[in-house]
C-alpha cells in the first residue's frame, strides 16, 4: 500500500520476482478490506504515510485478526515520529525511500526468517 502508483506497480513487479503473489490496493481502507478477506498473507507492505490514514493505523488493525503478519514500513520521510507506535507489532521493519533491490532483499530476509 503506498500513495505512489509507480512505485506500487514496480515494488509488486520485484516482490513476484521473489515469489511473492501479489495483492495491490488503491488507499487503505482496501488494503483493509482485502487483509481481513483473503485466507493468506505473507507480508503487508506500507508507506508509513497515507492520506486518509496512516500506514502504522492499518497495520495496527490488521494485527487484530493477523497477530503474526509481518509488516514493511516504507517511506521517504524519517521513521522516528511512528517509533512508539510500533510496540504492538510483533515483527515489522522500516526501508527508507528510495531504496535498491539488495536494500529490499536483506530487510525482506530479516524480516521472513
Amino acid at each position: 500500500m503506498d500513495d505512489e502508483p509507480l512505485l506500487v506497480k514496480s515494488l509488486g513487479r520485484s516482490l513476484e520476482a521473489r515469489g511473492f503473489a501479489v495483492v495491490t490496493a488503491a488507499n487503505a481502507n482496501e488494503a483493509l478490506r482485502i487483509g481481513r478477506n483473503v485466507t493468506h498473507l505473507d507480508l503487508l507492505v506500507t508507506d508509513v504515510f497515507l492520506p486518509g490514514t496512516d500506514g502504522v493505523a492499518l497495520a495496527t488493525l490488521l494485527i487484530e485478526t493477523r497477530p503474526d503478519l509481518p509488516v514493511l514500513f516504507i517511506s521517504g520521510l524519517d521513521a522516528g515520529p511512528i517509533a512508539g507506535r510500533l510496540a504492538v507489532i510483533q515483527r515489522w521493519a522500516f526501508l527508507a525511500k528510495p531504496f535498491g533491490h539488495r536494500e529490499l532483499d536483506a530487510c525482506l530476509a530479516e524480516l521472513l526468517e
